[in-house]
């Protein structure tokens, strides 16, 4: 009676496996590979040294700083003629006369300096809006550029440790379109709080202190 059990027992494993075989899943199908994406780069040093734009602001730069340099040249002549000059009329001033006077001296070289530092910071501040004037331009044309190549990524080339595919390097287009969109760029400087080449009041006034006796 067992033996006749497990024979059939035997039999119905061997008829279930078969058709646990059949009815198993299929493997699924191998999917394609993705393709690769579009890449574009581009030279931004470029764009700003090359455009016309960049040029323009780089030639307004150069002028504003000779005008800064002028006003500093100016100021220091100011400064050692007054200090020439105190050390000359310190043998005929009173000491309170001459204490006055380098005073005078002193409150000229701390408004010089100051105002120096005003206009450096303001040709500083209008060269930064100028260039985020191109950079803006340029980042419209990128855009524009990226669409029409169905780039996804777009890359600095400063940021390339090799590039293997010229075909990527963009930025002779770039700077082409550049040239049409935005020929030049106006470096506007702010005024400042105060002019360096006006001598103050008080050290300008000649000195009429009474001479030592």
């Amino acid at each position: 009676m067992r033996f006749a059990t497990v024979v059939a027992l035997g039999a119905l494993i061997a008829g279930t496996v078969p058709a646990l075989a059949q009815t198993a899943p299929a493997a699924p199908a191998a999917t394609a590979p993705l393709a690769p994406p579009t890449i574009m780069v581009v030279d931004m040093n470029r764009v700003i040294q090359e455009s016309n734009a960049g040029r323009s602001i780089q030639k307004q730069i150069e002028e504003h700083g000779k005008a800064l340099q002028n006003d500093v040249q100016k100021i220091e002549d100011e400064l050692k003629g007054k200090d020439a000059e105190l050390r000359r009329q310190r043998t005929i001033l009173s000491q309170q006369a001459f204490e006055e006077q380098r005073q005078a001296v002193e409150r000229r070289v701390n408004e010089a300096q100051r105002t120096l530092q005003e206009k450096q910071g303001a040709l500083q501040k209008a060269q930064n809006d100028a260039v985020n004037v191109l950079l803006d331009n340029t980042r419209e044309i990128i855009a524009a550029l990226a669409g029409e190549k169905k780039a996804q990524i777009v890359v600095s080339r400063q940021q390339v440790l090799l590039l293997v595919n010229n075909d990527l390097e963009t930025t002779n287009t770039v700077i082409e379109r550049l040239n049409v969109k935005l020929p030049n760029v106006t470096v506007t400087v702010p005024a400042t709080a105060s002019a360096v080449a006006a001598p103050a009041a008080a050290a300008a006034a000649p000195a009429k202190a009474p001479a030592k006796k």
